[in-house]
């Protein structure tokens, strides 16, 4: 899904992103953003997913900040990857106590010159 400013601009992409591991070992991810289809140095994170306990899936959220410089017509993407398909970002059900969450949450944020 690409993600446009609606003028030029430097800008923040905050992103939320809800993993799930169903494997019985930690398994790691990696996430990155790609800007104009080209992916942006320095941008990649890597996160260790917890493993399934007890029956219970293991799960973490990535949180992460990019400062994006960006004019018009351009656009940035979020990227991620594992070597393990027992991961994988899903958003969750109502529970008794709380609403449903995401699978992946992102925002863009104007930062004036």
């Amino acid at each position: 899904y690409e993600i446009r400013p609606r003028d030029w601009s430097s800008d923040v992409c905050s992103s939320d992103l809800q993993f799930v591991n169903t494997d019985t070992n930690p398994q790691d991810a990696f996430i990155w953003i790609k800007k104009n289809g080209t992916d942006v140095a320095l941008s990649m994170g890597q996160i260790s997913v917890p493993n399934s306990h007890g029956g219970t899936d293991g799960h973490t959220i990535a949180s992460w900040n990019y400062f994006v410089r960006l004019t018009a017509g351009q656009y940035i993407e979020l990227y991620w990857a594992n070597n393990n398909q027992n991961v994988i970002i899903i958003g969750l059900p109502v529970q008794t106590f709380g609403p449903a969450t995401a699978a992946v949450i992102a925002t863009m944020n104007y930062i004036s010159p």
